[in-house]
């Protein structure tokens, strides 16, 4: 049905945790691939929101992903303390995060990883700087910082509120980027610090030429000429710089 628009080039898999189920995954991307060959759907290319642990036990899900069009995956951090990766249940050390990136540039698709400030509630400020700087240095395509957002329903949110760190219930700021916590540690205006200090470090784009070969690998040199695509990216530029601007005063 996608392919009957074909204004439509890039699908992204609305799911959590496509990859929870690693049999399912390849079995998607059989179809896929035998569907594209048979010119019955349109040559897509994928992103998808995967686990560190499923990457790394499955490295022949990400080989046959590679193949399906699957470029772009987001991949969930948190932390590179190992106790802090327990304390969100994190099935996975630090190693496994390092692990998957190799696995997955082997198959030149691009990583997104996110950290979460403040998910350690007894972390120091100098801690989370430590995380920033070394994370800094991987070899992470993209890498994304959020406040921790205790959403509601979530256990996270009934911790939280047992331990009266939640300072606001006003849903519009739960943004991630806003805080509505504090930590043992760190105060909300801290958090706020450290987030901005995170979007200086790394600006988002952490390993450039690793970047520029993955896209020009996928998609080709016009993908990253395309007119509209560089001014959407100026624009955002623009947005980003008046962010910074906005929360240094």
């Amino acid at each position: 049905m996608i392919s009957r628009n074909r204004k439509i080039s890039d699908i992204f898999f609305v799911d959590d945790n496509m990859t929870a189920n690693t049999r399912r995954v390849e079995h998607l991307c059989e179809k896929i691939i035998e569907c594209k060959k048979k010119n019955e759907i349109r040559d897509f290319k994928f992103f998808a929101q995967i686990r560190v642990d499923s990457v790394v036990k499955s490295p022949q899900m990400v080989k046959k992903m590679a193949e399906a069009g699957f470029w772009v995956v987001l991949i969930g951090i948190e932390s590179i303390f190992e106790e802090t990766l327990k304390e969100v249940r994190k099935n996975m050390n630090f190693q496994a995060v390092l692990d998957a990136i190799k696995i997955l540039h082997r198959n030149d698709i691009i990583v997104v990883g996110n950290m979460i400030i403040g998910v350690n509630l007894h972390e120091k400020e100098e801690d989370v700087k430590k995380e920033i700087k070394y994370m800094s240095k991987t070899d992470i395509d993209i890498l994304t910082f959020s406040i921790l957002t205790p959403f509601p329903g979530t256990i996270t949110i009934r911790e939280l509120e047992e331990k009266k760190l939640i300072i606001s219930k006003n849903w519009s700021k739960y943004t991630i980027i806003k805080p509505v916590i504090k930590t043992y540690k760190l105060s909300p205006k801290k958090l706020s610090e450290l987030l901005l200090y995170s979007f200086q470090k790394i600006k988002y784009i952490n390993n450039q030429k690793g970047l520029l070969l993955r896209i020009i690998k996928k998609r080709g040199i016009l993908f990253i000429l395309n007119p509209v695509r560089i001014v959407l990216l100026l624009k955002a530029f623009i947005k980003m710089r008046i962010f910074f601007k906005a929360h240094r005063k």
